[in-house]
């Protein structure tokens, strides 16, 4: 019997055999390479969509502190303004606590001010925040929706039950911004000192 797979002339090489060839490993590490590549390219796009970056990020500081804050009244904090470009939905607010001996009581809102342009909160007391905004909506887990237009402004309300000390240095958001969904640290800081009347 005669072995035609090694003739001239048309016969054909074993699987095994063409495996090893140079085009054959070109072909592996070309494949390789392409499949890297798009996970790769996936995983970038997947942390830009869990990543919008609509505010400033908070740098962990203390901004503002008040050393002496009567146990049982509330003081809002001017954490962030809305993305100057366009809209966002908020969706939740947490404060970042590494401190909470007053056993304060932490919520979020937002403050669509009276007068576009007149001017933003750094920390005033409930009848003050009142005054500066046409709504003060709490930010409690349903998704609010604002226009730049409107020049909103997420504020923290602090409201000590004991005397000690509340140290925020931050609030995590989480928001939608086009199709970017996800959360940031914004804000500045504060330190707080509440005192029985």
């Amino acid at each position: 019997m005669i072995d035609n797979s090694s003739t001239l002339g048309g016969a054909s090489e074993s699987p095994e055999s063409r495996a090893g060839t140079p085009v054959a490993r070109r072909r592996t590490v070309l494949a390789a390479a392409t499949t890297v590549t798009l996970v790769i390219a996936l995983s970038v796009l997947a942390w830009v969509w869990r990543h919008p970056h609509a505010f400033d990020d908070a740098d962990g500081s203390i901004g503002q502190v008040a050393r002496s804050w009567p146990v049982g009244k509330s003081i809002y904090v001017g954490v962030t303004y809305g993305d100057p470009n366009g809209t966002i939905t908020l969706e939740d607010a947490e404060p970042v606590v590494e401190r909470n001996s007053a056993r304060a009581e932490i919520d979020h809102f937002i403050c669509i001010p009276v007068r576009t342009g007149g001017g933003s909160i750094g920390s005033i007391d409930e009848a003050g925040a009142e005054q500066h905004c046409a709504t003060l909506e709490p930010v409690d887990g349903t998704p609010i929706t604002w226009e730049s237009s409107e020049n909103p402004q997420v504020l923290m309300r602090i409201t000590p039950t004991a005397e000690g000390v509340i140290e925020v240095p931050s609030s995590e958001l989480t928001y939608r911004d086009g199709w970017r969904v996800g959360s940031q640290r914004v804000g500045d800081g504060i330190r707080l000192r509440a005192l029985l009347g």
